[in-house]
């Protein structure tokens, strides 16, 4: 897929950080599951011997594990991008010869071109059908908008007192995760894995899926992290709302949800090298979002915030901070406390926005923050009730109807793959996943 690193030495990584295999970290109770069903050795205890290759399990691995689809689609992108190639049956020997160490039989070459057209004119109707729906629900969810505004409006001027003339610091990247997943400030875009959803209400966490930037743009050592969330239940444990994070995860700071205490906010770190503490009260709110931001200053000092009032204490950090991380080699998630990701880490329920500033910001400029985004937080239910009979009913209609063309678009894209939007990667990408499903790619005798 011409997506190995090939730098030599440094710290462990993950399985899917395109290290070599001898540099994956190895955890016994957390052991990489590629490597595990291709035989990787027990280290629990000694091995003389690999056991014999289970050919079904890596077979199943293959054709259902979302990292080697990614691969798959990396693959396909090389491929098409290669302008020695100048037809398709060059492409496919290509990839036999690169994957086999041989050309494809005539046989074979026949057999992949119907693939590649089904595929291709599949997702070319599927990804039809799918704009038709998106189309739809944008015209519903405008409609319940426009409805909703006034209320929105004078909600705001309610609940939200002036901001007392501070404007809101210019974040280094921001993320509406009820619009999508794009960086509109900086040039770094979310990709989702496991299962996380992009949804209305913000980026939906399972417990499992996560999200991860594009690498960072320039290099960070003040900084804050900022986010608004919704816990799905409070007796969860060591999430990660948002974290910044070098070396595949062996280096970050983070966001955290009740890891050393239950219910408490965290400056999270690896190996708690800058992490203490705040004693801020234990959360309470599962109704509605809440404001989060941990300022990391110059002088080491850590400062966390809920809901733009100071979260517990600040405090110094033991060692090492603030860390910097180097633009190109480090990237942002939310969901996971850090990578890999694995049970204990992810976090479950939903962010509604996110922010990073190459500053810490001080107290007044969190609250500043926190008061000209409130807006955004306000959820349709909350707002319904001050509608009048009419107005009520008919966005209980639409959202009925918008309900059921979200349900079509899940039907429509199972499987998340971004490829629907280019039928011809899709057909691409399922001839490279149907060569890694040959015997003769997964069996080496």
């Amino acid at each position: 897929s011409n997506t190995l690193n090939p730098d030599l030495f440094g710290v462990m990584h993950p399985g899917d950080s395109g290290r070599r295999s001898v540099y994956v970290r190895v955890a016994r109770n957390a052991m990489d599951p590629l490597l595990r069903a291709f035989d990787f050795p027990e280290p629990a205890s000694s091995v003389g011997r690999r056991d014999v290759t289970n050919v079904p399990a890596q077979t199943l691995y293959l054709l259902n594990d979302g990292r080697v689809t990614e691969l798959a689609r990396a693959w396909a992108r090389g491929i098409l991008a290669d302008t020695s190639l100048a037809t398709d049956d060059e492409r496919l020997q290509r990839m036999f010869v690169a994957a086999l160490g041989r050309p494809a039989s005539p046989e074979e070459l026949s057999r992949t071109r119907m693939l590649l057209e089904s595929t291709e004119e599949e997702a070319a109707a599927l990804a039809a059908r799918l704009a038709a729906i998106r189309e739809n629900e944008n015209v519903l969810s405008q409609n319940i908008a426009d409805v909703l505004a006034p209320a929105r409006a004078h909600w705001v001027a309610t609940h939200a007192p002036e901001n007392a003339g501070v404007t809101p610091a210019e974040p280094m990247s921001r993320w509406d995760f009820s619009q999508g997943p794009e960086d509109t400030v900086g040039g770094m875009p979310v990709t989702l894995r496991d299962g996380a959803k992009l949804r209305k209400g913000g980026l939906v966490l399972n417990g499992k899926g996560y999200a991860v930037t594009a690498p960072l743009t320039r290099s960070l050592r003040e900084k804050t992290l900022v986010a608004w969330v919704k816990l799905s239940s409070l007796d969860q444990r060591g999430g990660g709302v948002m974290s910044i994070q070098t070396g595949g995860g062996a280096t970050f700071d983070a966001l955290v949800y009740a890891e050393q205490t239950p219910g408490e906010w965290l400056a999270g770190s690896d190996q708690f090298l800058r992490t203490k503490p705040f004693g801020g009260s234990p959360e309470a709110e599962t109704a509605r979002p809440v404001h989060l931001a941990v300022a990391y200053h110059g002088d080491g000092t850590i400062r966390g915030y809920r809901n733009g009032e100071p979260y517990g204490k600040a405090y110094v950090a033991n060692a090492r901070a603030p860390m910097e991380f180097v633009a190109g080699q480090s990237e942002v998630s939310f969901g996971v406390r850090h990578l890999p990701a694995m049970p204990g880490r992810m976090l479950s329920g939903v962010i509604l926005s996110a922010a990073l500033y190459d500053q810490p910001l001080d107290e007044q400029s969190v609250r500043a923050h926190y008061l000209g985004t409130m807006a955004e937080t306000v959820s349709d239910d909350e707002l319904l009730g001050s509608l009048a009979p009419a107005d009520q009913q008919r966005v209980e209609e639409w959202r009925a109807q918008l309900q059921k063309r979200r349900d079509e678009a899940a039907v429509t894209d199972s499987t998340g793959e971004p490829a629907l939007s280019n039928p011809r990667l899709a057909g691409w990408t399922d001839v490279g996943r149907a060569i890694f499903l040959f015997k003769e790619f997964i069996y080496l005798r």
